[in-house]
């Protein structure tokens, strides 16, 4: 019997970031993370946790434009995770997406003014495009 979703999906996720002895994944590792997580994904289809977290595996991976969509059905489900736009944000902009990215990193920084990494990352689409002026204000 599986566990949960929400105890499993925090199990993942810790899984997915580090190992118990705090070292960072080797590659390998993450194909059983994501068939643990297809599996899930059958059992519970359409699970916004499940989904997210597929999607980060699969911008972890490369994948970008597989993340995409299980990580707009995700925020479907979940508006103002903030770190969700971003990360949404981060895999658009990957495939030379930028304003859609821009669009998202401004939906994360109204709900969290001044945080960090959408400023950044909203910077560097920015500077993607030519638009160096603005840029500069979010790398201060």
């Amino acid at each position: 019997m599986l566990p949960k979703i929400p105890a499993l999906t925090y199990f993942a996720f810790r899984w997915f970031v580090r190992r118990e002895d705090g070292r960072a994944m080797p590659f390998e590792d993450l194909d059983d993370l994501g068939h643990a997580l297809d599996a899930l994904q059958a059992a519970r289809p359409g699970h916004p946790q499940i989904l997210y977290l597929l999607g980060l595996l699969r911008v972890r991976e490369g994948r970008h434009a597989e993340a995409i969509p299980l990580l707009e059905m995700a925020l479907r489900a979940s508006p103002s995770n903030v770190s969700l736009l971003v990360h949404l944000g981060n895999a658009l902009q990957a495939l030379a997406r930028f304003e859609e990215a821009i669009s998202l990193y401004n939906a994360a920084l109204n709900l969290n003014p001044g945080l960090i990494d959408a400023l950044n990352n909203r910077g560097n689409a920015l500077a993607a495009l030519n638009r160096f002026d603005q840029a500069l204000t979010d790398f201060d």
